[in-house]
């Protein structure tokens, strides 16, 4: 049954054995780049819930992504953060832009109704 899975796999254009993808294979074939900007982006979350990293989380992130990748995300978001071009610094300010403008809305779409209730009332 498996070599005839292997020969219509050939066939169908998928190379090498089916059963034989693990998840280490995958985690490989993403590279060392992918796996760093996910370990940044989950620490870049932490510390914007938290406002720091948690132990927790830290210790998530090396078993999943390994020492070294971790050190370096630490590292290089404290890089950032010592020479102003902090990511969470930017989150907030685009946090803080969106709901200046959703307040901006809000505000419009009260006036327009204010307006309309004395219209109706006038009438």
């Amino acid at each position: 049954m498996k070599n005839l899975r292997d020969i219509l796999g050939t066939l169908w254009g998928q190379d090498g054995d089916i059963d034989s993808t693990d998840v280490e294979d995958i985690g490989t074939e993403l590279g060392q780049s992918d796996n760093e900007l996910g370990c940044e982006e989950q620490i870049i979350q932490c510390q914007m819930k938290h406002d720091r990293l948690l132990g927790s989380t830290s210790k998530a992130l090396r078993r999943k992504y390994g020492n070294d990748i971790v050190n370096r995300a630490i590292s290089r978001l404290q890089q950032r953060r010592k020479r102003g071009n902090c990511s969470i610094k930017a989150e907030y300010e685009k946090w803080g832009k969106a709901l200046k403008q959703v307040n901006e809305i809000r505000k419009q779409n009260s006036k327009d109704l204010l307006d309309d209730e004395i219209r109706n009332e006038t009438l």
